[in-house]
């Protein structure tokens, strides 16, 4: 059996006052030593390592606001935080608050290597050490293709919340897990005003922010968003255009993303956010000034990351896809490069392991689901190792392989498309 090494770099970098010079250490590439294909011992890279924590608070002033597992709108809701909720911030980056996961958000470990103490305890049991993976009743997928993040040592305990299934159990996040929220919907405020009941008048040291609708990561299930809670009075002058204006919004939601018109949904409401007949009507157009500004960046950013990727528009797909016949009556004779699947290359854990050693996935870079499954033979000479996390296309053919309820796509060639891929996808809207 061939199993897989996953060699990783840490770059560290000290900066000191200009009187000293920058000095820069790297460590040299080294493989990890090779794992068995168990839960408790599979070879990912680590999580990247976070400064020194610092403490505040935030309280909550969206409706229904997503908590992610990553500071990126592309990750994963793990929670939803309601209006007024104090949360416990432990840094900043990029417009999110890294935050110490609330009640109600958990993680997952493979219940085969805890030893269960009672109800809610228990002990890690594993030679190596445990992955801890991300958990999420709002958005479920398999924990084995869920982000790893953390790791548990032997004899570590573990308070458990409950079980999953037979073979996955739910506990409280691990103390260096943090969760992810929006700092465009969260206020700071002193801890003594953290620690006041939230039944209690708002006094003079303490802000207050109305609680308007504004949607840029605010959950729209089961309640839709596109009203605030507060609606200002829209019969007047500039309340009825902005009345127009959210029905017009409605429609480019429902829309596919690359046919959405912000632009022209943003030249509309400038003009009631620039008037002052109707303050609370500008203050709300305001706000669905700032989603449809961000909404045409991630469209800026989606284009420039097909382009990067080599994805092309629907009609393009469509244009590959017809009859070679078609091609040729509409001049086109120039070979295209076909691949069988496509996708960032990863070991897979989830099925056993073939004739060939360690079998493989291709991972969609933004959905993160699954393309294909794969095996490749020694024999074509490919550094699988040295592939892995690269975005690839791969031709073969599908074997059924008993045992297992999915194809295996044997590997014939295997093509890096881009080596030099973006480091995050394009952030979205709605997951």
């Amino acid at each position: 059996m061939h199993t897989l090494q996953d060699p990783t770099v840490m770059r560290k970098t000290l900066a000191f006052p200009l009187f000293l010079s920058m000095i820069v250490l790297a460590a040299p590439i080294s493989p990890a030593p090779a794992q068995s294909t168990t839960e408790s011992a599979i070879t990912q890279q680590e999580p990247p390592t976070e400064p020194a924590n610092i403490q505040y608070w935030l309280r909550v002033t969206g409706q229904r606001v997503n908590i992610r597992s990553r500071a990126d709108l592309n990750s994963r809701i793990v929670g939803r935080a309601n209006h007024d909720d104090v949360l416990e911030g432990r840094g900043s980056e990029n417009g999110w608050h890294k935050i110490v996961p609330p009640t109600g958000v958990f993680s997952l470990v493979a219940a085969q290597y805890i030893e269960r103490l009672g109800d809610d305890r228990g002990l890690v049991k594993v030679d190596t050490s445990l992955r801890v993976r991300v958990g999420s009743d709002v958005q479920p997928r398999d924990p084995m293709l869920s982000e790893v993040q953390t790791r548990l040592q032997h004899d570590a305990e573990v308070k458990i919340l409950g079980q999953l299934d037979s073979e996955w159990l739910k506990i409280a996040p691990p103390k260096d897990v943090h969760v992810y929220i929006s700092a465009d919907y969260v206020e700071h405020i002193t801890a003594e005003v953290a620690k006041r009941p939230r039944s209690a008048k708002p006094t003079a040291d303490e802000p207050t922010t109305p609680a308007t609708a504004s949607p840029a990561d605010v959950s729209t299930e089961p309640e839709p968003t596109t009203q605030p809670v507060e609606q200002p009075d829209l019969t007047g002058r500039w309340g009825k255009r902005l009345g127009w204006i959210l029905k017009l919004i409605e429609e480019e939601e429902r829309k596919p993303q690359d046919e959405q018109a912000w632009a022209a949904v943003a030249s509309h409401l400038q003009p009631i956010v620039n008037q002052r007949e109707e303050p609370r009507v500008a203050q709300l157009a305001a706000a669905w000034l700032k989603k449809a500004n961000r909404l045409i960046e991630h469209q800026a950013v989606a284009r420039e990351t097909r382009r990067i990727t080599g994805q092309t528009p629907p009609d393009q797909v469509r244009h590959d896809r017809a009859p070679d016949e078609i091609r040729r009556a509409e001049g086109d004779l120039k070979p295209r490069p076909e691949f069988d699947a496509r996708g960032v290359l990863q070991p897979s854990f989830a099925i056993p392991a073939g004739p060939y050693g360690l079998r493989y996935k291709l991972e969609d870079p933004f959905t993160h689901k699954v393309a294909a499954y794969i095996e490749i033979s020694p024999e074509l000479g490919i550094n699988a190792t040295g592939c892995v996390g690269k975005y690839v296309g791969v031709r073969g053919d599908k074997q059924s392989v008993e045992g297992v309820s999915v194809s295996i796509l044997r590997v014939t060639r295997l093509t890096v498309l881009d080596p030099e891929k973006p480091a995050t996808p394009p952030a979205r809207e709605k997951p």
